[in-house]
């Protein structure tokens, strides 16, 4: 792949920060549940907390974007072989992942963690949060 190529096509493998982020939040949060409340009731925040952790994993995924035009891009999910263009209002650089807005609201907003995309592809991302 061309140095070129790689500023404006990003292939999304999946995340392992994003799976440990969110147990790593689900650990303090029944932790804390537990010694506030006792054991049955965080063994019932337990069994909901990992049928939304479940759930929230099989949403739609990013798999690829690419850049059409300066604000405009192509995006393909995992699920679908459907590539759909949308305009993208601004990156935003937290530090371990990239949160993706769109101009569109009707949109969910995605985030890349840095585990994601090759190192020269994620210094290529947040040079692009900085403009």
């Amino acid at each position: 792949m061309d140095s070129q190529a790689v500023h404006y096509c990003y292939h999304l493998k999946p995340s392992r920060f994003a799976l440990g982020f969110q147990f790593l939040c689900l650990f303090f949060m029944l932790t804390l549940i537990y010694f506030t409340m006792g054991i049955w009731l965080s063994m019932g925040c337990f069994i909901i907390a990992y049928l939304s952790l479940i759930f929230f994993r099989r949403r739609n995924s990013a798999y690829k974007l690419e850049q059409l035009d300066y604000q405009f891009w192509s995006i393909q999910y995992q699920s679908s072989q459907k590539i759909q263009h949308v305009k993208i209002e601004r990156f935003i650089d937290h530090g371990v992942y990239i949160a993706v807005n769109f101009e569109d609201k009707k949109l969910m907003p995605f985030i890349i963690w840095q585990d994601q995309i090759t190192q020269y592809q994620w210094k290529s991302l947040k040079t692009r949060c900085k403009f």
